[in-house]
């Protein structure tokens, strides 16, 4: 008998609590976007879902306890940490862009290296598939860095 009171109880002053109380209450997932947020700098694009707004993209104008404010190009808008489900930060493939092109540099230069050779040039070999790569890296990092990539922080 006494546990149904308790229930009963809290089930009405859960009722009785007006909306912004109840959402100032932060649990694990505001905690993740929250920490997610916090690495972040101020004017790097951001993308979230919310329950009640939808998708907003924009970039990461300040962050409260409880909200965070997005720079769209409508003006900014603030956004309940409470609300939001899925956070993504804009970013770019150079990372991979760099890999690419080191490994199609490199096996250019050896190619080129052994076409040129006879018998020993081994150094020629090496320094030529050396700088392929290296001009590789810096091509790929130069393209993967015009290519836009979102990144998922939360969930």
């Amino acid at each position: 008998m006494r546990t149904h009171f308790v229930i009963l109880s809290m089930a009405v002053l859960g009722a009785t609590l007006p909306d912004g109380a109840m959402a100032q209450v932060l649990g694990p997932q505001d905690s993740l976007v929250r920490a997610a947020l916090a690495r972040l700098q101020p004017g790097k694009g951001v993308r979230l879902h919310t329950t009640g707004l939808g998708r907003l993209e924009g970039k990461l104008a300040s962050l409260t306890d409880s909200t965070v404010a997005l720079g769209t190009t409508t003006g900014t808008t603030n956004v309940g940490l409470a609300g939001i489900d899925s956070l993504w930060q804009r970013g770019s493939w150079a990372g991979k862009g760099a890999l690419a092109g080191a490994l199609v540099g490199g096996v250019v230069g050896a190619a080129w290296g052994a076409a040129g050779c006879d018998d020993a040039c081994g150094p020629t070999y090496v320094i030529t598939t050396a700088v392929g790569a290296l001009g590789g890296l810096v091509a790929g990092v130069l393209i993967g860095s015009a290519i836009p990539r979102w990144h998922r922080r939360v969930p």
